[in-house]
């Protein structure tokens, strides 16, 4: 029975090309959410380490010339 119904369905079968479809499509949605959780961390840490580093910077020329 197996044997036949392999004979039937070639390799590239529209079955398989559509599961791959579905598969890829789905890979790819769940690494673009990956990427865009990434790029928001990302400025995320950018924005507040700029400001991190601002006031610190800012800090330390108010004491230089307070002093």
């Amino acid at each position: 029975m197996t044997g036949n119904c392999k004979k039937q369905c070639p390799p590239n079968s529209a079955f398989e090309r559509c599961v791959q479809f579905y598969w890829d499509s789905a890979t790819l949605k769940f690494l673009t959410l990956i990427k865009q959780i990434n790029t928001k961390l990302i400025t995320f840490d950018e924005k507040y380490f700029d400001n991190y580093d601002r006031e610190k910077s800012e800090e330390k020329i108010e004491g230089i010339s307070n002093s």
